[in-house]
């Protein structure tokens, strides 16, 4: 998501009836307010629409919180559960204001760019890892958790400047690699896993050097496979030598 267009104020607009020549500067003024919805009166009193109620949420711009970034021009919630945090940058927030203070019917909080984020599953979203980083011997000491961090992120991902670099792991989070007791399947089945007794390896090698492959030397394709010799007798194999039939 890149959102970078700058706050067009209401005497920036392609239209600004009934105000024209040197009077555009007071367009603003031809849009008046009663908190709950806005009024745009034309050239004459009975002339105007009414912009639909503004809800509150729209109105207020004190819960959200800034960051100094000239990247993010968007609204960012934080949601978790019934818990709602707002982040943008100081430059935005001021945009909004400005059009606040001006009555700006197509610039508010309920009409800008919103990027809604679960926050309560991304929070802890790390531990489903921590089996899996167990296994692998590392602990990892730090990660993108907080909100603040989020928000790092997300300016990264907005900013699409040709300069930017690819973020490395270390630009995530550390982690250190260890070295526990029990390791790999241990660590799951919690039982360590045997060595094969030297002895057994000795005996199934001697069994191996046992098996007669005469008269061909080598065993049978598969059980049942057939050869002969010359117009003699026929061979079959049975697993593990070969009989005349």
């Amino acid at each position: 998501m890149k959102y970078r267009k700058p706050y067009k104020k209401l005497s920036d607009l392609r239209n600004t009836y009934p105000v024209s020549g040197s009077g555009v500067v007071n367009y603003h003024e031809q849009f008046t307010s009663d908190s709950t919805s806005i009024k745009y009166t034309g050239k004459y009193p009975e002339n105007f629409i009414v912009f639909e109620s503004i809800p509150n949420y729209a109105v207020n711009l004190n819960t959200i919180s800034t960051v100094n970034s000239e990247k993010l021009r968007f609204i960012v919630q934080l949601i978790d559960g019934t818990s709602v945090d707002e982040w943008t940058s100081t430059s935005f927030q001021k945009s909004l204001e400005e059009a606040k203070a001006n009555n700006n019917p197509y610039f508010n909080k309920g009409r800008v760019t919103v990027a809604q984020i679960d926050y309560g599953k991304l929070k802890d979203y790390h531990n489903v890892f921590a089996e899996k980083e167990a296994y692998a011997q590392v602990t990892v000491k730090s990660t993108i958790q907080s909100k603040e961090d989020i928000i790092k992120h997300i300016i990264w991902m907005v900013d699409g400047g040709e300069n930017d670099e690819i973020r490395t792991a270390s630009d995530f989070g550390s982690w250190e690699v260890n070295r526990p007791i029990q390791v790999g399947v241990e660590f799951i089945t919690g039982s360590v896993q045997q060595p094969i007794e030297s002895d057994r390896v000795n005996s199934t090698i001697d069994d191996l050097v046992k098996i007669d492959y005469s008269p061909f030397g080598i065993p049978g394709r598969f059980n049942g496979d057939e050869r002969h010799i010359g117009e003699g007798s026929t061979y079959r194999w049975t697993s593990t030598n070969w009989q005349t039939r």
